[in-house]
């Protein structure tokens, strides 16, 4: 603070900048007739038996000339930069090295008579002695390449530097480069930031979640800093269950500490909730060390609800060093699985899933039916259970019921039912999640009944359609 008032600027100031500049279009375009190339190297040659690097050069430039290599580039009329002309300069010299090296697969011979060692040469041309082929044939061969650019280019740029001449200005004007801001207290601050990932929207699908709350423990620091121990050496923890409410969009900065609770109301808000920070960590508790209390209540009338409390409310406790905690039925558990029959069916067909679900506290059984009203949709039963009984269930077993109704027509008929069962995997853990999971259509092995099932679907889709 004191140097910058006196006008000096102890800093250096580094900065990674990266630019991206769009390029208008650029394209090169490269054509090569071998016939016009061999027709322009056969009159150079004359008596010539071999040609050397000079020589190709010179006869390159007359072949650019005589129209038998044409390089086109179009650059929709704007100028180039120095970078920009160095990549097309690059591009081109590319493209005429492929194409001297094509041409010489063509008309050159390369194994002429030994001669001396040929001096190292760049470009498009090489250093070594070629000789023209004495059988070429002309067969109208040409080669094309092109090359495009219609896009952003990245450019990285690093610099670093002091602001030493800065000083005669800072001093002439120090109100305007030298602004002080009071944070007070705010570095000495540990913050929580809780958010909730409920959904609230009373939906089928919907959590059954009534309201959710959080609170925060902390050491207690005293009015010099020093922190209160328990007999074990753990310090003495001072535990909030209020905090400063926004969302992403709206900041009430007067708004006053409210309740950490979210309902319906405040689905998504963020609550902060701060202490003042340790000024180091202690033997028994690191400085960012949190404890987090969650407190869910579950609707009692959801039969989705099964806790091992016997009770709507449950209580999630944890130690550590997170500090944007989230708030959701992730933290007691639950069971969503994505039901759907491998097949379409008919509007007289009911298949009814009786799901068992067996862990260490507990059975639980589930029936969810299928039926449709679109023959030509495969039909889908989602189970959910919202439960912390059931961590260590790895599979859940269903029996598939399926019944053929007779057709509208034929009153006196009896239903084709049949049954079988299937297993499904689960896995191990708090959250077990499937989408989607494809059930198979038990097998009817009496054929009698499963051509009379057949007669009985056949008959039901004629008279929805009002063909009987």
């Amino acid at each position: 603070m004191g140097a910058l008032q006196a006008g000096q600027t102890p800093f250096t100031v580094h900065y990674n900048l990266t630019e991206m500049f769009y390029m208008n279009a650029c394209q090169i375009q490269m054509h090569v007739d071998v016939d016009k190339t061999f027709s322009q190297l056969s009159v150079a040659a004359e008596a010539k038996y071999a040609y050397v690097q000079a020589d190709l050069s010179a006869n390159y430039q007359s072949c650019l000339t005589s129209g038998a290599i044409t390089t086109i580039i179009n650059e929709n009329g704007v100028a180039v930069d120095p970078d920009m002309k160095a990549m097309i300069d690059k591009q081109v010299g590319d493209m005429q090295d492929k194409a001297w090296n094509l041409v010489k697969t063509e008309i050159f011979d390369w194994q002429p008579k030994p001669d001396a060692p040929a001096t190292a040469s760049t470009g498009a041309c090489g250093g070594a002695a070629v000789s023209l082929k004495a059988n070429y044939q002309s067969h109208g061969v040409h080669f094309d390449q092109s090359w495009t650019l219609n896009d952003t280019v990245t450019k990285l740029d690093t610099v670093s530097g002091t602001l030493t001449e800065l000083e005669p200005a800072i001093k002439a004007n120090l109100n305007k480069y030298l602004a002080i801001v009071d944070i007070g207290a705010y570095f000495q601050k540990l913050q929580v930031a809780a958010t909730p990932n409920i959904d609230f929207s009373g939906t089928e699908v919907g959590d059954p979640i009534k309201a959710a709350s959080i609170e925060v423990a902390y050491p207690v620091l005293g009015v010099d800093g020093s922190v209160s121990l328990l007999a074990d050496g753990t310090p003495t923890l001072k535990t909030l269950g209020d905090g400063f409410h926004y969302t992403p969009t709206a900041v009430n900065e007067a708004a006053p500490s409210a309740l950490a609770r979210w309902t319906k109301d405040n689905p998504n808000d963020i609550i902060n909730i701060s202490f003042m920070r340790l000024l180091k960590s202690l033997p028994n508790w690191d400085a960012n060390q949190v404890t987090i209390t969650k407190k869910l209540v579950y609707d009692p009338d959801d039969p989705r609800v099964d806790l091992s409390t016997g009770t709507p409310m449950i209580t999630v406790v944890s130690t550590g060093v997170d500090h944007t905690p989230v708030v959701g039925p992730d933290d007691v558990g639950y069971v969503y699985v994505k039901f759907v029959l491998d097949r379409a069916i008919s509007s007289n067909v009911t298949v009814t899933l009786t799901i068992t679900l067996a862990g260490s506290q507990g059975t639980r059984t589930d029936v969810l039916t299928f039926t449709t009203t679109d023959p030509k949709q495969k039909p889908i039963a989602v189970w959910q259970v919202f439960s912390d009984k059931y961590f260590d269930a790895d599979v859940a077993k269903v029996k598939i019921d399926v019944e053929v109704a007779p057709p509208p027509s034929n009153f006196s008929g009896n239903p084709v039912a049949w049954s079988g069962v299937q297993a499904v995997p689960v896995g191990l853990g708090r959250i077990k999640r499937i989408v989607p999971f494809t059930l198979q259509l038990p097998v009817l092995t009496d054929p009698a009944q499963s051509t009379l099932a057949g007669q009985y679907i056949l008959q039901a889709q004629k008279e929805n359609a009002g063909l009987s």
